[in-house]
């Protein structure tokens, strides 16, 4: 681990890429995970950078449901990342991970080649969001002792495809109790499309615009019920909470000793991974 120079946090999300370096309160990039093509073109354009026509742009992601299904299509964002955006090279870098409970093998296998062969990560930690989400709000909240108190959280976690819920004690995830139902951001995108498209204008394939639209313009949500009369309730909603629970985790003293190494996994593969990161 030692001759490792940059340490690259990385929560990689269905519908949104968080990235950056250790250290810092916030990610460097937040990007769409995806690649994007015009009706007037056949190529497929890397990321939106903000000036193209979207007008019935069609997509293309390498995760769905939170799982890898294009590592090809990953190995590309991931290339114009590092290189283009981090400026790093990840054969001196090291690499936090947020990856979906209960992926199955294959997935993980393809994920590990990815990092350590493509792209020759020295070392790698595995991270799933419920417990890095508890370690950073448990360090903002360690002043008023509301989480050091109680030693134990229920984490809800709502992306692009998914959504989780964790209970998580002394900072691990309880994996017998954990849920998981395959609704999230993506079905209301869809669903307005439905509406909009019913009502007024056949707009089914303008889902980039659709989702913009949700994220600026329906932003609003009235919080109600007894649950939400719970300590500091709206503060506990960190859209960036899983990117800083990493970037949080990467400065503990014991850090370099959970990771798995390139020379680990080239020697005992992926089943080493799984068993350091109690995957």
């Amino acid at each position: 681990m030692s001759t490792s120079t940059n340490l690259v946090v990385l929560d990689n999300g269905g519908g949104l890429i968080k990235a950056g370096i250790d250290g810092e309160h916030d990610p460097f990039a937040i990007s769409q995970t995806a690649f994007t093509a015009p009706p007037t073109s056949k190529k497929w354009l890397h990321l939106y950078s903000g000036n193209e026509d979207l007008t019935s742009t069609a997509m293309r992601y390498p995760v769905d449901r939170g799982y890898l299904i294009n590592p090809d299509l990953q190995h590309k964002i991931w290339s114009h990342l590092f290189s283009s955006v981090l400026h790093t090279n990840p054969s001196k870098s090291s690499l936090i991970l947020t990856e979906p409970l209960f992926t199955a093998p294959s997935i993980q296998c393809s994920m590990d080649e990815l990092i350590f062969k493509d792209f020759n990560f020295w070392a790698l930690y595995l991270a799933d969001s419920a417990s890095v989400v508890y370690l950073y709000k448990a360090s903002r909240n360690n002043a008023n002792g509301i989480l050091s108190k109680a030693q134990q959280s229920l984490v809800m976690d709502l992306g692009f495809s998914f959504t989780h819920t964790s209970p998580v004690f002394h900072n691990f995830a309880l994996n017998y109790a954990i849920r998981r139902i395959d609704l999230s951001g993506k079905a209301l995108t869809n669903y307005l499309k439905d509406l909009v498209s019913f009502r007024s204008v056949n707009i089914m394939e303008e889902t980039f615009i659709i989702n913009d639209v949700k994220e600026k313009l329906c932003g609003f949500i009235i919080l109600t019920g007894e649950s939400t009369l719970f300590p500091q309730f709206v503060e506990r909603l960190p859209l960036l909470g899983v990117w800083r629970g990493g970037s949080l985790l990467a400065s503990s003293p014991d850090f370099e000793a959970m990771c798995v190494t390139k020379s680990e996994y080239e020697e005992l593969g992926s089943a080493r991974c799984r068993k350091r990161f109690f995957h």
